[in-house]
């Protein structure tokens, strides 16, 4: 049995788990392992709400949000929604109205969903049924990380249980996706003839890098049993006192705990990958201070930055991690640039 876990958000008759997250339970019923960029979420609330105000309310939470959805049908039994207007050339939208169903019928559907991710499919990235399971609704919604994160997640789920509560009452939409993206680049500094010189800075720090740092599990180690390193995991102890001497060094150094763990990944990477230069994907959150609807703003919030890092062994600790931390500040004031506009400069 899955639990169902409280939302605080909901309405007084209705309870929903709050994105519980399912995929490996269903995706053992689909007999396929699930990608690792790819989520799912269950919403599941009586069915005394009906499946028009279900439906009715879904509707409402993409009129709030008119960038997850150009247009959407919900005549006869099946929901077709199209295009995402942001990203062109992805396909957005799939959803089914089931009208009944047993749990083990519901979860098939949900485990369904999980068919075929992938940007260079036909497939939509995004994938959402209602699903009516003997006296509650369940909404399940598959999505790719393209379309939006976990924090965008929480938005929606909550203008959802907004929409049950009081039904016909909308909240403006707040600002959208693209305008977030403009505002982020103006706000670091990379608009009109800027963006030369930033797609140039990149270069730069990009310099010395021939190609993907290969993953450990992909290298060949002769010395190593089978030629490969394969997936193993390497324990650390750390001595007595560390987090005291690291809070030392950080203060010391004007660095961040982040810089040096960036750093001692590079370090990692650089001794089992065998290279000079690593190249290692860099996770970074948050919205312009100045936006002031940010909060209601759906979309992939969360981006992850390749991150060089060249490893000398004639290098000084103290210099190195300077140079992570130069790295890393001059990184984030590129986050706006586009890919296309660093293959293309």
């Amino acid at each position: 049995m899955l639990t169902v876990l409280p939302d605080s958000h909901v309405p007084n008759r209705a309870t929903f788990a709050t994105g519980f997250q399912r995929s490996v339970a269903l995706a053992s019923l689909a007999g396929r392992e699930v990608p690792i960029f790819v989520e799912q979420f269950v919403l599941e609330c009586p069915v005394d709400y009906g499946a028009t105000a279900f439906q009715t309310a879904w509707a409402a939470v993409l009129e709030r949000h008119p960038g997850l959805s150009a247009q959407y049908d919900f005549s006869g039994a099946r929901l077709v929604y199209r295009q995402l207007p942001a990203w062109d050339g992805i396909r957005s939208f799939e959803t089914a109205n089931v009208p009944t169903a047993t749990e083990a019928e519901a979860e098939r559907v949900c485990a369904d969903q999980y068919r075929a991710f992938s940007i260079g499919s036909d497939e939509p990235l995004w994938r959402v049924a209602t699903i009516d399971v003997a006296g509650t609704w369940w909404l399940c919604v598959t999505l790719h990380h393209l379309i939006f994160d976990d924090r965008s997640w929480k938005i929606i789920r909550r203008d959802f249980a907004e929409a049950l509560r009081n039904p016909g009452s909308v909240a403006p939409p707040p600002s959208a996706f693209v305008d977030f993206l403009a505002r982020r680049a103006t706000y670091v500094g990379i608009d009109g003839a800027n963006r030369d010189r930033a797609v140039s800075e990149w270069k730069n720090l990009a310099d010395g890098l021939e190609g993907p740092t290969a993953l450990p599990s992909l290298a060949p180690f002769a010395d190593h049993p089978g030629g490969h390193l394969g997936n193993r995991r390497f324990p650390v102890t750390l001595r007595s006192g560390f987090p005291e001497r690291l809070r030392e060094l950080l203060h010391d150094r004007s660095l961040t705990a982040n810089s040096v763990g960036l750093a001692a990944w590079a370090l990692v990477l650089s001794r089992l990958c065998r290279t000079d230069v690593v190249c290692f994907g860099q996770t970074r959150h948050g919205v312009p201070a100045e936006l002031a609807d940010a909060a209601s703003i759906v979309g992939p919030m969360v981006d992850t930055l390749p991150f060089v890092v060249p490893v000398a062994d004639d290098v000084s600790v103290n210099d190195f991690l300077a140079d992570v931390a130069l790295r890393h500040r001059r990184m984030y004031s590129l986050q706006p640039l586009e890919v296309s506009e660093l293959l293309a400069g």
